[in-house]
């Protein structure tokens, strides 16, 4: 709508001119676009009075155009910043009017504190309707900012620059951004071995906290020890990040050279990375709370085989090996077995052996160890092979080693005993000696605990010498000696003796006894026992006669008896009585025997009745004991006077014949 905007001038003189002022309203809801002006005009010619219409289309046109308004882009901006850092922002301004929009200011805000915004100089001061143009603004986030969520606003001050009317704007953006904490990190836990051997690998693992708000992008993380020899290599998979708040694990895989220096190596980490949000340096140094002590790998040493130098078959014995470690670290026993040569000793690895050999001390494998009833005999040497591995490193350690000295399988203690070796017979009331080989067919030694010599029947005691051996050495034999005293009223007859020998094998310990009956048996004997019959001689003799005179002897025990003299004697003088040549020498038990004698009848010998005495000095055959007996006997001899005769004649043929009579 057109309005004039000042007088019209009543009048246009001819030739001259006149300027027309219109004030011009355009609605707010006027169609935009090209519009061409018309200006009328009714006048009157001042002369004439006649009328004058002209009615023209006048140009330029005159554009209508919609005045400026602002579509504004999302916030481009980084969703998470850091304490500190500062970015840039940026929003797309769109002119969606036709006018022109003079800006004369752009202002960015974020919610709460601590954020900081200068807009570019490089922003433009007018932006053409239908335009857009990109707005930038420099953010620094203060130090102290509270981490959080920020909103953002954009206000534009602007001004149509047809009009000069406020075409000012403001609008919430979005996104929003987030403010975190700067990564600080730390370290939770360091976990290796407390103790490793020189050749070893092993694992260690570091748990490290960022406990600020910010990721942390890691471009190293190195664990380090000190000294030499231990080398900490990153595992492949090692985490890249640490978000704020979380914990990671840092994993390494650590060699120990053959030649690292023994001792306490202390580690430590370093770890390198950017904050994610501002890419400023957020790593750190430190040392870890812990260290590896590289000590030398454990190793097994054997000592001697402590074991009996000879065992028996069928014998179960201990034996034990004291092994050293000579190193530092702990050597683990897996398994052992102790072996000999030959067949038939099997050994058992006892239940309390030790599991494990601390480096510098020693222990005791003990084994208990069978030799079958078959096992051949002969030397056997001993082998230890001991299963093992270094406890820190794993690494094996095993050892097999033959040992010293060997052993000596024998064929049990066994004893068998010879015949009995005394005199036989024997009388009652008589002492004697016994012996009896005792040998042993075995290799092993058997102690003798006792030996007792026992006969049948009753009043035979056998008490044993007092030098009898205590011990029968293998493939030996030794004489045991006995004094036997036969008692008076002892049985009689043969009586069987019976050695019981108590003995233990000297290498088992187990029963090497006998019980065995002897031969010969000793046959015992009622002692010899003399007595003289009667005389047996003419009743009358003469002076000068020589006569013979027998007495009957009989032996009334069952031992014989030795005769060692007799004598006849005849009361008087004159009479002497000589045995005869043939009288027994000794006198069985039981038998009788006629003792004769020549005796001389001397011529000056006194006529009478000569009373008789033998003596017979004898001793019992078996026991030697005195068993002489005398008696004066009941029928003497008497002496007569020699008869006197002479010589009257003869008288015969003075010739005979061969078989006359």
């Amino acid at each position: 709508t057109a309005t004039s905007a000042s007088t019209l001038p009543a009048t246009l003189a001819g030739g001259a001119t006149a300027t027309l002022s219109y004030a011009v309203t355009v609605s707010s809801t006027a169609t935009a676009g090209a519009r061409t002006a018309t200006l009328t005009i009714d006048a009157k010619d001042a002369n004439s009075g006649a009328g004058i219409a002209v009615s023209r289309a006048l140009s330029p046109q005159v554009t209508v155009q919609t005045v400026p308004a602002f579509s504004f882009s999302p916030l481009t901006v980084p969703p998470l910043v850091s304490c500190g850092q500062a970015f840039t922002a940026s929003v797309v301004l769109t002119n969606t009017g036709e006018a022109t929009a003079d800006l004369t200011a752009t202002a960015l805000t974020f919610s709460g504190t601590g954020l900081t915004v200068t807009p570019s100089s490089s922003n433009p001061a007018l932006l053409a309707g239908g335009m857009t143009s990109t707005f930038s603004y420099d953010v620094a986030v203060s130090s102290s900012a509270n981490p959080g969520v920020r909103t953002a606003s954009l206000t534009v001050s602007a001004r149509d620059d047809n009009s000069s009317a406020d075409a000012s704007a403001a609008q919430a953006l979005s996104p929003g951004l987030t403010v975190q904490t700067i990564p600080s990190l730390s370290v939770r836990s360091f976990s290796a071995p407390g103790s490793a051997t020189q050749g070893q690998s092993f694992t260690a693992k570091v748990e490290v906290a960022n406990t600020g708000g910010a990721t942390i992008d890691v471009t190293a993380a190195a664990l380090g020890y000190s000294g030499s020899g231990v080398t900490a290599m990153p595992d492949p998979g090692n985490p890249t990040a640490i978000a704020g708040g979380t914990m990671v694990t840092f994993a390494y895989n650590v060699s120990v050279a053959p030649d690292a220096a023994t001792g306490a190596h202390t580690a430590s980490l370093a770890l390198t990375g950017r904050d994610h949000n501002s890419g400023a340096d957020a790593g750190m140094t430190t040392s870890l709370s812990s260290f590896v002590n590289v000590l030398r790998p454990g190793e097994i040493a054997f000592g001697s085989l402590v074991a009996p130098a000879t065992v028996s078959r069928g014998q179960v014995f201990s034996a034990s090996v004291v092994v050293t470690n000579p190193g530092a670290a702990t050597a683990d026993i897996t398994a052992t077995a102790l072996s000999f040569s030959g067949s038939g000793v099997t050994a058992t690895p006892a239940p309390g052996n030790p599991a494990s050999v601390a480096g510098g001390t020693t222990a005791t494998l003990a084994y208990e160890v069978s030799v079958s009833s078959t096992a051949a005999s002969g030397v056997r040497t001993a082998t230890l092979a001991v299963s093992a591995k270094d406890h820190f490193s794993g690494v094996d350690t095993s050892s097999t080693q033959m040992l010293a000295p060997a052993i000596t399988v024998q064929v049990p203690a066994a004893l068998t005993a010879g015949n009995l070796m005394s005199t036989s017979p024997v009388s009652r009331g008589q002492g004697f000696h016994a012996n009896v080989v005792l040998a042993n067919t075995g290799e092993a030694t058997a102690a003798i605990g006792s030996a007792t010599l026992t006969f049948g029947g009753s009043g035979l005691t056998a008490a044993p010498a007092a030098g009898n051996p205590a011990s029968v050495a293998g493939g030996a034999a030794v004489t045991l000696a006995y004094d036997v005293v036969v008692g008076p009223a002892a049985s009689t007859g043969v009586l069987t003796a019976t050695l019981a020998v108590s003995a233990q094998d000297t290498n088992s310990g187990a029963d090497a006894g006998l019980m065995q009956a002897l031969a010969p048996g000793v046959t015992v004997q009622a002692a010899a026992a003399i007595s003289l019959g009667d005389l047996a001689a003419p009743a009358e003799v003469s002076q000068g006669q020589s006569f013979r005179a027998s007495v009957v002897v009989a032996n009334g025990g069952e031992a014989t008896a030795n005769i060692e003299a007799t004598a006849l004697t005849f009361g008087g003088d004159g009479m002497v009585a000589t045995p005869a040549a043939g009288n027994p020498a000794s006198l069985p038990g039981g038998a009788t025997a006629t003792f004769a004698y020549d005796v001389s009848v001397n011529l000056a010998s006194v006529a009478g009745e000569r009373g008789a005495t033998l003596s017979v000095s004898a001793r019992d055959a078996n026991s030697g004991a005195d068993a002489s007996a005398s008696r004066s006997l009941p029928s003497g001899v008497t002496v007569r006077l020699r008869a006197a005769l002479s010589q009257a004649r003869f008288i015969a043929p003075a010739t005979v014949s061969q078989g006359q009579e």
